[in-house]
């Protein structure tokens, strides 16, 4: 719609000049979306500001029939499927290789590229599926060795007896019976399995009293035996990974005063990260 304003100017001249004005509302009409969904009184900037196909001034979604596009769609291994939608085509994995496209006119590819293994070692020309089988990191499509650095992944190891190896290769872990934890993966933050050690049963009768911290003073100050049956773990009572004195402190202080008890072997072993030492 619109509205129209004429003005006219008389000079003193005698000259007559005559004009019109005009303030114009945008015209509006239909706009058809990917999805198939219709939106009415929209203009042709704002339809396709959003994506849409403007149907043309004065059309409405009730006379408009809003078809959703499609195409071809190549899927990981180089399969091709033919009249799905982009949307379709996407969450299967796939990519969309435009509308009206056919599988007979498509010849669908799957990217390759770098691929550092474990060993620190690189391979050219594999997908990204095949690298991960290998326990691979994908460095990227189109990606060459020549152009890419590979480290030696390492991480930490769980071994047999429940301690932990720090900064270790998956090959290292399991050349030593352990099980390889995740690259970049630390024995701070990982429990290994189970955990015989009682942390603070320094003589090692299965329970933690003043018992243990006699043991501890008598290996300490009159080179008795050491903890028992772990030398680390079952004297180390206030879990600073060392057997001394403060050990027995600790222990003196937990029995007759009520303080902490020792942690437990789990704790002991993500705070310390070394081998329960018999």
């Amino acid at each position: 719609m619109k509205s129209i304003h004429f003005f006219v100017i008389v000079c003193l001249s005698g000259i007559l000049f005559f004009g019109v004005t005009g303030v114009y509302a945008q015209a509006t009409g239909a706009c058809c979306f990917l999805d198939g969904s219709c939106l009415d009184n929209v203009t042709s900037a704002v339809c396709r500001s959003q994506g849409g196909t403007y149907q043309g001034d004065g059309t409405d979604c009730a006379s408009i029939t809003c078809t959703v596009p499609t195409g071809a769609c190549c899927l990981p291994g180089d399969n091709c499927i033919d009249n799905v939608t982009a949307t379709e085509c996407q969450s299967q994995g796939g990519t969309y290789q435009g509308d009206d496209t056919e599988c007979v006119s498509i010849t669908c590819t799957v990217p390759t590229g770098a691929c550092c293994l474990p060993n620190g070692n690189c391979i050219n020309n594999v997908t990204q599926a095949e690298c991960q089988s290998q326990g691979g990191s994908y460095m990227s499509d189109d990606t060459d060795c020549a152009t890419v650095f590979c480290s030696v992944q390492i991480g930490a190891c769980c071994l047999p007896d429940g301690s932990c190896l720090d900064n270790v290769t998956a090959t290292e872990c399991q050349s030593q019976g352990g099980t390889y934890q995740g690259n970049s993966t630390n024995c701070v933050t990982t429990a290994c399995g189970d955990c015989d050690c009682v942390v603070g049963d320094a003589n090692g009768d299965g329970s933690v009293n003043v018992g243990d911290a006699v043991y501890i003073i008598a290996h300490v100050f009159k080179g008795g035996p050491p903890a028992t049956p772990y030398q680390i773990c079952s004297g180390d009572a206030n879990c600073d990974c060392q057997t001394n004195v403060g050990d027995a402190v600790y222990l003196i202080s937990h029995v007759f005063k009520g303080g902490p008890p020792p942690c437990d072997c789990q704790t002991w072993l993500s705070i310390c990260g070394s081998p329960l030492h018999k």
